[in-house]
């Protein structure tokens, strides 16, 4: 029998009413609006919201499991195709998750289309807005895998060094990186594909 658990969705407090932030009853900052069961068995690292698709993407083992965002409930599961997480490019239909070997899928039939080969050890992945190609974050080197999601051929690669964790994009040419085991934001050009710095974290 396969095991379950919860997947929560919940809401930020905070209200936004013309450009003013609306104070929230402090004891009472969060709200949990709905649960639903999640099966198969393993942990779940990143879970992924595809607001144009109105999907979530939740990878968990070998599979990812999908559900209706807005209704919340559960699709059906990508087999063979799991890892730590998951992107989706809407233009084509083409998803793909992260683990040693690169799961790419198709959104609409929810079937495995192949695997990509990559080095390092995959971790993170996400959607670059700007160039439309998807980033392969890794704990060894290469620091970056970089993958076409129209065919799913890799591009090119940068080393930053260290773990890459999470990345977020400016949308306008820069990416920054936190560099978990070093302390340090890297910042790389992605169109250039090449790190334009990398300096440590201060906190206050």
């Amino acid at each position: 029998m396969k095991k379950m658990t919860c997947l929560s969705t919940v809401l930020l407090g905070i209200g936004l009413l013309t450009g003013n932030v609306l104070a929230q009853d402090s004891a009472t900052p969060y709200k949990v609006l709905d649960t639903t069961k999640l099966m198969g068995s393993g942990g779940i690292d990143f879970v992924y919201a595809d607001n144009d698709g109105r999907r979530v993407y939740v990878p968990r083992g070998g599979q990812t499991f999908v559900f209706d965002l807005d209704s919340h409930q559960y699709i059906g599961a990508i087999t063979n195709c799991g890892g730590r997480g998951v992107v989706v490019d809407t233009a084509t239909h083409h998803g793909f998750s992260s683990a040693g070997k690169i799961g790419m899928f198709d959104t609409e039939t929810m079937q495995k289309i192949k695997d990509i080969d990559v080095q390092g050890r995959p971790d993170g992945i996400m959607l670059e807005p700007l160039t439309d190609r998807v980033y392969i974050l890794s704990h060894e080197a290469p620091s970056i895998t970089v993958i076409d999601p129209n065919g799913g051929s890799v591009v090119g690669t940068v080393d930053v060094g260290g773990a890459i964790e999470q990345a977020q994009s400016d949308g306008q040419g820069k990416m920054f990186m936190d560099v978990e085991d070093e302390k340090k934001i890297a910042v790389v050009d992605v169109k250039a594909l090449k790190l334009i710095r990398s300096e440590e974290r201060r906190v206050g």
